[in-house]
């Protein structure tokens, strides 16, 4: 997957979920942190438990735009 944002359908907040080593990261919107957490991963090809996941208000503006949906 080359583009970094994905999108969860009628989904209205975003999460920036990144490797542990904070080499590649993934703008994701979801309604709930652990679920953006899950996907990330998947995304990243990383475990749960080793990826980070962080409220990201400042793209929530574009949760409306069509995208990579899930």
């Amino acid at each position: 997957m080359s583009n970094p944002f994905c999108k969860i359908d009628g989904a209205t907040k975003a999460w920036l979920v990144s490797d542990s080593d904070n080499e590649k990261s993934y703008v994701i919107f979801c309604n709930h942190g652990l679920q953006a957490r899950r996907l990330g991963a998947e995304f990243l090809g990383d475990e749960f438990e080793f990826v980070l996941c962080d409220r990201a208000k400042e793209y929530d503006q574009y949760a409306n735009i069509d995208g990579n949906q899930v």
